[in-house]
């Protein structure tokens, strides 16, 4: 599978990677996850090291290079894609901090997706992960998001095609 953002110039790439990469260093904890999580994102996105040193800017982002990479993606039209993938370097280390929910909450504004939508991504994410640490992970970051009035759980729609089945019979 190919990632939305691989199709980007070098140049795009590496800003999307560091809108991703300064999540990292949010929560002032640095985790090993976190960073492994960047890698495989970096990979996946064929960008290596002589491109951008993830680890230096994950551990101390240029909050400029991060807002000009926010234009870029917008530009792209991939917020969606980065939503996702700040999502998932949040949730590495198996916990979510405020200050990351704000952060993304800051991304989603930025690139014009509505805070529902990205506590929909969350449970996207949640769901690719699995489990109960996922699901309280998504609970974290859907609280911190300020969008649980604004995002349905699985159970109420579950029971709205349940009852629209029965409707069709």
């Amino acid at each position: 599978m190919t990632h939305p953002a691989e199709a980007l110039s070098l140049d795009e790439r590496v800003s999307y990677l560091r809108a991703v990469a300064a999540l990292v260093s949010v929560d002032a904890d640095i985790d090993a996850s976190e960073l492994d999580a960047i890698h495989v994102l970096a990979d996946s996105l064929h960008v290596d090291r002589s491109a951008l040193d993830v680890d230096a800017f994950a551990k101390d982002p240029d909050i400029a290079l991060v807002e000009e990479a926010l234009s870029k993606v917008e530009l792209a039209g991939l917020g969606h894609a980065l939503i996702t993938d700040a999502i998932t370097i949040a949730f590495a280390d198996g916990e979510v901090d405020p200050d990351e929910s704000k952060v993304i909450a800051h991304y989603a504004h930025r690139l014009h997706v509505p805070i529902a939508q990205a506590g929909m991504l969350a449970r996207f994410v949640a769901q690719a992960h699995e489990g109960a640490e996922a699901h309280a992970l998504e609970a974290e970051l859907i609280a911190g998001l300020n969008a649980a009035e604004r995002v349905q759980s699985p159970g109420r729609i579950r029971a709205f095609i349940d009852r629209l089945r029965q409707r069709v019979r």
